[in-house]
């Protein structure tokens, strides 16, 4: 799970385990619209570790009101820079750049 935070945000102190709770709710209710389905399902596989959710945080380089609708390819270029080493670690340079508009 990717959290990314603008350079002044500091995330609430519970945002842990009001995410937790979040992520069990929305993998619980895929699990049960699947079964009502007939599909056999365990919910949606998140990633976990022996600690229980992972979560990797990103702090961007600029305050919040500085990315706009149109900064997706800014925002993915920060998150490439600071989690390819955990999250690809054989990766290391900018994928194609994405056009969101």
């Amino acid at each position: 799970m990717l959290l990314t935070l603008s350079c002044h945000q500091i995330g609430k102190i519970d945002w842990k385990n009001r995410l937790d709770r979040t992520l069990k709710d929305i993998s619980s209710y895929y699990k049960d619209e699947f079964e009502s389905s007939g599909f056999k399902s365990d919910g949606i596989p998140f990633e976990m570790d022996n600690l229980g959710y992972r979560y990797h945080l990103v702090q961007g380089l600029k305050p919040s009101n500085d990315y706009t609708m149109n900064s997706g390819g800014e925002i993915e270029k920060e998150i490439f820079e600071k989690l390819t080493a955990v999250i690809n670690p054989g990766v290391n340079k900018l994928p194609k750049e994405i056009n969101y508009e």
